[in-house]
């Protein structure tokens, strides 16, 4: 792609980024926490385990994914409108006034009980899939990442972080380092990426945008990133988990682009 498209992109990228980060619920702009799906993939596999056909498992999970549910049916993989509708419906059915809120980490809190909020892929994904339709290019995203390890009735609330590596994308050095490239970080004992993170340019700067749980508050964060001699620095301090230069320097932290590009 041209340097202009990719600064389309960009544009877009972080257009979505704020919307994440700015919900309107209630009175106040809520930052999107940090939910994961993990939950509703054990529970397909509970229900492979019992017996139950995987016809049915993919009947169980379409109402989930066509909103026949009230909550939780796009599992840590929502925009910020389904977030934000999903979170004043629920808030009707629990007969409760979110505009009575004393402030927003009230509000925070009981979106974090009612399993609201989105993962490290949810993120990426979809300020990633607004970004290209915004800019014109429909199916270019899917294009890449789809049929990749995932099963044909798969669809965008199973993407997960192994959807954007092997084929869909290749590592880069730091100084390559472009707007929509991003970081994945992978944990060698269990053999598989547990992270990743978008890269977006605003103003002059490079920036990491995603969504964390290894950091208080969690979700939607935005950092600084620096690249000095191919060597990343980050303003991202995580609460729970090691540094990321030193992920880095260990091989456990790749910087990716996505075969798109």
């Amino acid at each position: 792609m041209k340097e202009i498209e990719r600064d389309t992109l960009n544009a877009f990228a972080l257009e979505r980024v704020t919307q994440y980060q700015k919900l309107k619920i209630g009175n106040f702009e809520i930052s999107t926490p940090f939910f994961s799906n993990d939950t509703a993939l054990l529970f397909g596999q509970i229900m492979s385990d019992v017996g139950v056909s995987n016809e049915d498992i993919v009947n169980v999970f379409n109402v989930y994914n066509n909103n026949k549910v009230p909550f939780g049916w796009f599992r840590g993989k929502g925009t910020p409108e389904q977030i934000t509708f999903a979170a004043k419906e629920i808030a009707k059915q629990w007969d409760l006034d979110l505009s009575k809120a004393a402030n927003s980490e009230v509000i925070t809190e009981f979106m974090k009980a009612a399993g609201l909020g989105i993962d490290c892929s949810g993120f990426v994904y979809q300020t990633l899939k607004y970004s290209f339709e915004k800019a014109g290019y429909t199916s270019v995203l899917d294009s890449v990442l789809r049929g990749i390890d995932v099963h044909e009735e798969e669809n965008e609330y199973r993407i997960g972080v192994k959807n954007f590596t092997g084929k869909a994308s290749r590592v880069i050095h730091p100084a390559e380092t472009q707007p929509i490239d991003i970081i994945v970080i992978k944990d060698p004992t269990r053999g598989k990426y547990t992270h990743m993170a978008l890269i977006l340019k605003r103003d002059e700067d490079l920036m990491i945008a995603h969504s964390v749980i290894g950091q208080i508050p969690t979700g939607v964060h935005m950092s600084y990133l620096q690249i000095e001699n191919d060597l990343p620095q980050f303003s991202f301090r995580p609460n729970l988990t090691e540094r990321w230069e030193k992920l880095y320097k260990m091989g456990n932290l790749e910087f990716r682009r996505l075969n798109v590009f």
